[in-house]
């Protein structure tokens, strides 16, 4: 027998010690793990083909529709049966992971570098330029409308990605005009929200609510309006509302300014450590509140309950 050549066959004897040193047992170990059920890591994924967006974890499950070969996914983190949670265009479901590559390492948030950021675009009113495609991601710098950026390829959840001053980020998709188009006609009114009001990222009923704007909210309107929606600004951000929640003036009663929370806060009855709990509000959300704090604390309207958190642990969105 050729000695460099691992011999077919297994010996009663070898195969006893096989056993003995836990050999057999780790090859059974793996053939158990289950694969279904199993949690993946968030990350981005890049499609290699047209591939299937399904309703469920499997082949006969329906087609809700068909993601472009070289597609950015971001996964929701669930796998199951060789298939990955998503969302593609506001739509949630689920791809093959057979279709599927991972993109700048499965686990960062900045767009790929590699894709052509040569077309232009103008920041069309003050929106964030944020590191992640979220509205909960970390927020680089606000960028001033009329600022002129690099815009490449990849969409994810309504955001595009954009180079500026060789930073890589992502901004809302709408907020951007190509290749630095004029101001539209009439904008630049200051209004206010009369009611709680989606403000979305696109102008449809279906489209990704960035948050819920409150009543009394300060907006500025561009000027640009589709259907039954106007493109409004608040600071850092550019979305739609349904256009009868929207009120040309000044807030009755004084203004408010949009915070997120830095950390898990407690919603408090008046402003002080000992007042009663409303509830909590958890860390990375978005709300608006008063401009002025009072004794360390801000009053802010958060999920229809007004109150007050401590001032430190908030940040302007």
């Amino acid at each position: 027998m050729d000695r460099d050549t691992t011999p077919r066959t297994v010996t009663r004897r070898r195969f006893a010690g096989m056993v003995a040193g836990g050999a057999i047992a780790a090859v059974a170990a793996l053939r158990a793990a289950p694969s279904a059920g199993a949690r993946q890591a968030v990350g981005y994924y890049r499609t290699t083909t047209a591939v299937n967006l399904r309703s469920g974890a499997g082949t006969t499950f329906s087609v809700l529709a068909v993601i472009p070969f070289n597609s950015l996914l971001t996964t929701t983190g669930a796998a199951q049966n060789g298939f990955l949670s998503t969302r593609y265009n506001g739509i949630s479901g689920w791809v093959s992971t057979s279709f599927l590559t991972v993109s700048n390492g499965g686990s960062s948030d900045s767009p790929d570098p590699y894709q052509d950021f040569s077309r232009t675009a103008r920041v069309s009113a003050a929106t964030n330029f944020r590191y992640g495609a979220s509205t909960q991601s970390s927020v680089i710098s606000v960028l001033a409308g009329g600022t002129t950026v690099n815009i490449g390829t990849q969409v994810v959840n309504g955001f595009r990605a954009v180079k500026y001053n060789g930073q890589l980020g992502w901004m809302i998709d709408g907020a951007l005009v190509p290749g630095g188009g004029t101001p539209p006609p009439g904008g630049g009114v200051a209004s206010y929200i009369n009611a709680p009001a989606n403000f979305r990222m696109d102008p449809s009923y279906s489209n990704n609510v960035i948050r819920v704007l409150p009543t009394g909210t300060a907006v500025t309107t561009t000027g640009n309006v589709s259907g039954d929606f106007v493109q409004v600004t608040t600071p850092g951000d550019i979305g739609w509302v349904f256009k009868g929640l929207v009120t040309a003036g000044p807030v009755p009663g004084g203004t408010s300014v949009s915070y997120r929370a830095t950390a898990s806060l407690n919603l408090r009855q008046q402003a002080s450590a000992t007042s009663a709990l409303l509830g909590v509000v958890p860390s990375g959300a978005v709300f608006n509140g008063a401009p002025t704090s009072s004794n360390g604390y801000t009053s802010i309207s958060y999920r229809g309950v007004t109150g007050y958190v401590l001032s430190a642990y908030l940040v302007r969105a």
